[in-house]
């Protein structure tokens, strides 16, 4: 059994027919070693953090022509330039200028002067270097870059001085600033809403749509424009909109609603925080299950009515709610983002003092909050091996009980400071009397139920494992939950055994004892065939505080008997695979229920059932195909789910469970194809889906482990890295039947697995083709018919690959362990692992290199626990996590405008250049 199994409480089945996704969760069980995240999340903590250090200090006075600042022994020469572009934009503050470097790529700050005029129409904080692309004829942002403000002047009349820029390669490069104009603003607004149609429109039909907007907007007199007349009016007319208007790269999405903010990004900026990328649910009445799984809910009842609702999710932490049953009530906030683990098994909620919460993370600590979960500590250095209950006394919030799947039941006195064992064994769950809190009950496998009256100083069994009309077997579960309704003497003790259920109304007190009675084997979840064969995945009871015959029961499907168990209905459950469910003990008919979906509430006693996963932000994702702002990922027990504006946090589910284990791709041309690999064949999944044309589709029988499409407009070139070849469609891009031929790479190993297909930003059509085995294979144009040139290797265990933006022979590959860079097309290699405080933790497990698509030289590295940047190509990384919750990643991408983070907990995020 590994360490991440015995932490989370979940031994591998012996049994080979175990539910899919039992197996999947132990296999990355089976990855996930707590020491080891451990030393990983310390080892982040002593890099140094991405923050905004000034750039080299700018000459005393820039020159007219500019002035550039390498880095070390590099030299440059700025010289002023012939405007590329002059029609281009509403925003250009400055000169052109031409920068000539010693070499292809030598770092350092270019400085602009700027236009005093000219400045004084545009956003103080606004202007920022852009560099001309004159292959693509477009500008490109350079980041980071920023103005200089001169301090003395009045607000109103701040003016700049300059803008700067780190650049590491030469070519023309201008100033942009964002206009002050409200007229001009919205024609901007009306620009940006319709980029995307930039490249798809004839140049009639775009002049066509601009000079639309110029009459309508900014030139309109009733709009606030200038009537026809003024100057601005007539450059609009002029724009060039197929260069793409760079200052429209200084506008962004509102966020979370629609519409479009003016606010520029200020000097400092460079990135802002990351942001959820959703999903989310904003309906309580959807029925789509778009959470992640939850193992426990707890209820804070110290007031005498229940007020917060907080539950336990497997991998995105602790989250808590309004308990109010009104609508509109609000939803759930993240408690434990920046905690070392979001793995969560189990929270309780004092009841005698609601700021007092416990929980149960990944790493087998207990931690502790006392103001209502807004901080938290560990409340000591013992670790327990797969909590999945927490005990808090009626009366006493520091008398505290675990029971330890794989340790036994502890106690503590003193809030957890300090730990007694008061039963050994395999503990899988237990409960405590609603009347008193010296009254204890603990289920141990292969011994059966105990029960204690002295706090768990000394126990007896009232339930044995061998008890007649049961079969536990070997790894059956034990569930535990009593009524509150009389006294210990005739309390309801229901216990969940392996797919039985067990009724006694003695307080547990078998017969022969005094006052004892009988343990009454019920039928439904006991009964054969009753679906519940759950193994030690997910099992749950409760009796109802109000009525002790209503009785819930759960396992992969949920059962409510309403006559003590004499018969029993099969519910229909908002998500199968029920982890955990209780009864509001404040309020009549109300109960909660947490499953691999989420958690769900209960008005009618648990008859019927409701998702109240609005905000709960905690999806399992495994991967993301992501195009602009469009995504769909693979979710843990909810198969496919896309969003159609990452921005708005709201997705839509698209396929059903039996395809949450093949990975999603995008082909990094269009905006609306996402590829099925992994599985032995490719399929296709168009999103939004076109009427009348098959959503989903196989479109080739072959293994396939990444995909990449030809940029170019005109190509319908569509590659997959397969085992040992490259297959290659020159139809990529129709309706099936799309055809592909296997196209052979020299120097290839039958067991080589193509992982990475990467186009090269500068050259266009050019691709590198990335094994397993870190062979990297180059091929000129992937439309022509020439072969794939072997170009080298780097070490096994390559996962990722990229390509420099502006340099078509800088390469970048990333394994488990590090990362490395080439200068010649992937013939040799040097490591870039940093130095000292600015180095990757040498603590494994990196996923994803990314390269920052528009300046050289800027890199993202992703790893399970954490992203890094560097801005001198690998020199030096910093961590670049900021409000990034501290859930497993398992990808990084860059798309459109923005760099995106998938987690397995926390669903999918976002990072931007700006706010």
């Amino acid at each position: 059994m590994t360490e991440g199994e015995r932490r989370r409480g979940f031994p591998r089945p012996e049994t080979v027919d175990a539910e899919p996704e039992l197996l999947d969760y132990l296999d990355r069980l089976d990855e996930y070693d707590p020491d080891r995240w451990e030393r990983a999340m310390e080892a982040k903590g002593a890099v140094e953090p991405y923050a905004f250090t000034d750039v080299a200090p700018a000459p005393s006075d820039v020159p007219r022509h500019g002035a550039f600042v390498a880095d070390g022994d590099g030299r440059g020469e700025v010289a002023l330039a012939e405007h590329p572009a002059q029609h281009a934009s509403f925003g250009f503050v400055g000169p052109a200028v031409e920068l000539r470097l010693d070499g292809d790529v030598v770092p350092g700050t270019l400085f602009l002067p700027l236009d005093e005029e000219a400045v004084r129409g545009v956003e103080p904080t606004s202007v920022a270097l852009f560099r001309w692309d004159g292959e693509r004829r477009t500008f490109n942002r350079v980041v980071p870059s920023g103005s200089r403000v001169l301090p003395e002047f009045d607000r109103d009349d701040v003016w700049h001085v300059h803008v700067w820029g780190r650049v590491t390669s030469p070519g023309v490069y201008v100033a942009v600033g964002l206009s002050k104009d409200p007229a001009v603003r919205r024609t901007l607004a009306a620009f940006l809403a319709a980029r995307d149609l930039f490249d798809e429109l004839d140049r009639d039909s775009l002049r066509g749509f601009r000079d639309r907007v110029c009459q309508l907007i900014l030139c309109a007199q009733d709009l606030g424009g200038f009537g026809g007349a003024g100057n601005i009016c007539d450059r609009c007319f002029g724009l060039d909109l197929s260069i793409g208007l760079p200052e429209l790269d200084l506008v962004h999405p509102k966020l979370p609603g629609g519409g479009f903010e003016f606010y520029p990004c200020i000097p400092n900026c460079r990135y802002a925080e990351w942001r959820s990328g959703g999903p989310t649910i904003w309906h309580e009445s959807s029925t789509v299950d778009l959470a992640g799984c939850s193992f426990d809910v707890a209820l804070d009842t110290s007031g005498g009515t229940a007020t917060w609702l907080y539950t336990a999710s497997a991998d995105g932490g602790i989250w808590r709610r309004s308990a109010s049953v009104l609508p509109g009530a609000a939803g759930w906030a993240a408690l434990t983002d920046d905690e070392h683990s979001l793995i969560t098994t189990a929270v309780a909620v004092a009841p005698s003092n609601a700021d007092v919460v416990y929980y149960a993370d990944g790493l087998g600590y207990v931690l502790r909050s006392d103001d209502h979960g807004r901080t938290w500590r560990r409340t000591s250095a013992t670790t327990f091996s797969g909590v999945r209950r927490i005990l808090v006394d009626h009366t006493n919030p520091m008398r505290v009980y675990v029971a330890a799947w794989w340790q036994g039941f502890y106690a503590s006195t003193d809030g957890g400071a300090t730990w007694t064992l008061r039963l050994a064994g395999q503990i899988l769950d237990a409960a405590m009397d609603p009347g008193s809190g010296t009254i204890l009950y603990a289920g141990q496998r292969s011994v059966g139920v105990h029960k204690s009256y002295d706090a768990g100083v000394t126990w007896q069994v009232v339930l044995p494992w061998a008890t007649p009309g049961v079969n536990p077997g070997a790894s059956s579960m034990i569930k535990i939950a009593l009524g509150r309704l009389g006294a210990d003497t005739s309390r309801t003790v229901a216990v969940k055994f392996g797919e039985a259920v067990l009724v006694n109304r003695t307080g547990g007190r078998p017969p022969g004892t005094v006052g004892g009675g009988p343990w009454s084997v019920r039928g439904g979840p006991g009964s054969p065939g009753a679906g519940n064969g759950q193994g030690d995945w997910s099992h749950c009871i409760a009796v109802d505080p109000f009525d002790d015959d209503v009785i819930l029961a759960g396992g992969q499907t949920l059962w409510r008997t309403a006559d003590g168990g004499q018969t029993w209905t099969i519910l229909n459950s908002p998500h199968e695979d029920e982890q955990a469910v209780i009864f509001d003990p404040t309020r009549q008919n109300v109960a909660y229920l947490a499953t691999d979906g989420g958690v769900a509430r209960s008005l009618d006693a648990g008859a019927t059932w409701t998702h109240i996963n609005n905000g709960l932000e905690t999806a399992q994702l495994y991967t993301c195909g992501i195009a602009g702002v469009k995504a769909v990922g693979n979710m843990y027990h909810s198969g496919f789910a896309g969003t159609r504006d990452a921005t708005t946090r709201v997705w839509e589910g698209l396929e059903g469970h039996s395809w949450e284990f093949r990975n999603i791709a995008g082909d990094g041309k269009t905006s609306w194809y996402f590829y099925i690999v992994g599985g032995g064949d490719l399929l296709r999944r168009e999103f939004p889906a076109t009427p009348g044309v098959p959503a989903f589709q196989q479109i080739a029988v072959f293994d396939s482990f990444c995909v990449a499409g030809d940029p170019r407009t005109a190509s319908d070139v569509l590659l997959v890295g397969s085992t040992g070849t490259i297959q290659r469609s020159t139809n990529g891009f129709t309706q099936p039947p799309i055809s592909f031929a296997s196209e052979m790479l020299p120097n290839v190993a039958a067991t080589d697995r193509i992982v990475a297909v990467v186009f090269a930003p500068s050259q266009p059509g050019m691709a590198y083709a990335l094994a397993s085995s870190g062979k990297v294979w180059r091929k000129a144009d992937v439309a022509s018919m020439a072969a794939w040139d072997f170009r080298g290797q780097w070490q096994s265990g390559a996962a990722s690959l990229a390509v420099d933006p502006q340099h078509h022979d800088r390469v970048y590959v990333l394994n488990a362990s590090t990362a490395a860079r080439s200068a010649d097309g992937g013939a040799t290699w040097t490591s870039i692992p940093g130095t000292g405080a600015a180095s990757l933790p040498q603590t494994g497990d990196y996923r994803s290199i990314v390269s920052y698509p528009f300046t050289s030289q800027i890199l993202f590295a992703a790893s399970r626990f954490g992203v890094f940047v560097s801005f001198d190509d690998g020199a030096h990384w910093r961590t670049f996590d900021e409000g990034l919750p501290n859930a497993v990643i398992t990808e990084l991408e860059w798309s459109g405008t923005a760099l995106y983070a998938v987690t397995h907990g926390r669903g999918l995020w976002r990072r931007a250049w700006c706010p």
